[in-house]
């Protein structure tokens, strides 16, 4: 079984794409979608999109799944469960010691939780999935990473999957994708994330629509309302100044 991992970025539309114009061997079997509740609308646009085009080529229906909505989730839960998504706090002290388990030094002063929002509402999402729907069949599963991209290459942790990287395979890049979106007059959808991802640069902040700047800081407003670090009352921030998101002062470049 070939599975194509769809997360509706530029890198995976490619691969998307290639495989229904046959530029990929063999076919894949299907395409999946793991859908976090809070993706960007350029996003849900772009499968909606992509679905047609499938449709019309004979593919089946991009198969859409989800565990839960990500923020909604995030804001219940309250206190204590803070660490699916890698948000910026104060970590370290004057002698350079971790003020609490499970940060990433990011700059002086200043650390970031560890990421775990993607193995949670991404990969085990879709495992789990294909799992209840084919049980342990083993399958090939495609992700769409290109070159620019070989620190994130990872083997799969079971026997049942191995991992494949088509774009790698064809020495492709993230501009190499762009060229042949272009050529093939497909528009270049926006970066794949959630919309308040802490790993957004600040022109990708200042990218989101207004509709989603405003939900992405009344979401940074009221994490500190909710969470704090597990050992230290530090608060939690989606941008690395640890400054409240409507007030950072976003860079041009």
């Amino acid at each position: 079984m070939q599975v194509l991992s769809l997360g509706g970025g530029v890198q995976s539309t490619t691969l998307f794409l290639m495989n229904l114009a046959s530029e990929v061997d063999p076919r894949a079997d299907f395409a999946v979608f793991a859908d976090t509740g809070w993706e960007r609308q350029g996003t849900y646009e772009n499968i909606a999109r992509l679905n047609t085009v499938g449709l019309e080529a004979g593919f089946p229906p991009i198969w859409r799944v989800s565990i839960s909505n990500i923020r909604s989730e995030m804001l219940e839960r309250g206190d204590g469960h803070y660490d699916h998504i890698p948000f910026y706090t104060q970590s370290l002290t004057s002698n350079g010691q971790l003020l609490f388990d499970g940060s990433e030094h990011v700059q002086e002063g200043v650390g970031q939780l560890r990421r775990q929002c993607t193995g949670h509402y991404k990969i085990r999402t879709i495992n789990a999935a294909i799992q209840e729907e084919y049980s342990m069949v083993k399958r090939i599963q495609w992700l769409g990473f290109s070159v620019d991209e070989l620190v994130r290459m990872r083997p799969s942790r079971v026997g049942y999957i191995t991992h494949r990287f088509p774009l790698i395979e064809k020495r492709m890049d993230r501009a190499d994708c762009v060229t042949w979106l272009q050529s093939h007059t497909y528009p270049v959808p926006v970066k794949s994330s959630c919309i308040g991802c802490p790993y957004h640069t600040d022109v990708e902040w200042k990218n989101l629509s207004p509709a989603e700047w405003e939900d992405a800081c009344q979401f940074d407003e009221a994490i500190r309302d909710k969470h704090t670090t597990r050992r230290k009352n530090f608060k939690l921030y989606l941008h690395p100044s640890l400054v409240p998101l409507r007030e950072v002062q976003l860079r041009q470049k």
